[in-house]
């Protein structure tokens, strides 16, 4: 069985309604000069263009590249390019998933995983430990020749072997695997400089702390709503 297999989950929505006060900080992250390209073929590429590291988390710029086709009989004023698809929330979850679909994952030394396949990033890896690890989408766009999508990954990686992994069938890219010095990661968080040294909280507000803030809040409002007879 694949890396990338039996990763796909429904997706839950928080309420339109919901209001967020989790505090915040905000950090100029540090740099980590990594450039690589993880796979590529004839028709395709995938590389990271970047990491940026921060008490919490890492960014992650994954890029990806499409060739245009070439073809035995052209047909006249149409360019064949293809598509690049990322975000698994816009595929069905009874289909099958589409060869054009980029598959994107990140193995941690602790041996947990996420993927771009996994819809609710606030689930927990199955193999995951304390705290969660997560991959959610922040920024991204491009054209259907070339994308760029940026990712908030968490935790800090413990030291170790940080391995990206990407499958492309679509373009005959085989599950691929590339490895990072995580220790590089951690060593560029050090270098994390807060704007406002005297506002506390995370750097990023991912999901998982979403949820964790809105259970522990109504829990709360629960129980002061509960009146001894």
């Amino acid at each position: 069985m694949g890396f990338f297999d039996a990763r796909r989950s429904a997706r839950d929505e928080l309420d339109d309604d919901e209001e967020i006060d989790e505090p915040r900080a905000a950090y100029v992250g540090g740099v980590v000069p990594v450039t690589a390209i993880i796979a590529r073929t004839a028709t395709a590429a995938v590389a990271v263009r970047g990491i940026v590291a921060y008490p919490d988390g890492f960014e992650l710029h994954l890029a990806a590249w499409v060739r245009r086709q070439r073809r035995s009989a052209p047909r006249r004023g149409r360019a064949n390019w293809g598509l690049i698809l990322l975000d698994a929330s816009e595929l069905d979850d009874n289909d099958t998933l589409p060869a054009e679909f980029l598959r994107f994952g990140i193995q941690f030394p602790d041996g947990a995983s996420i993927t771009n396949l996994d819809t609710r990033p606030w689930d927990l890896s199955p193999d995951a430990t304390e705290p969660p690890h997560g991959m959610e989408p922040s920024s991204g766009g491009g054209s259907d020749s070339f994308y760029e999508q940026e990712w908030w990954v968490w935790p800090l990686p413990d030291e170790g072997a940080l391995t990206f992994i990407c499958e492309w069938p679509a373009h005959d890219i085989a599950e691929t695997r590339y490895e990072i010095d995580a220790n590089d990661i951690r060593q560029a968080a050090t270098r994390a400089q807060p704007i406002w040294p005297d506002l506390a909280g995370p750097s990023r507000l991912t999901h998982s702390q979403l949820i964790h803030h809105i259970s522990t809040t109504r829990l709360r409002s629960t129980e002061g709503s509960e009146i001894d007879p």
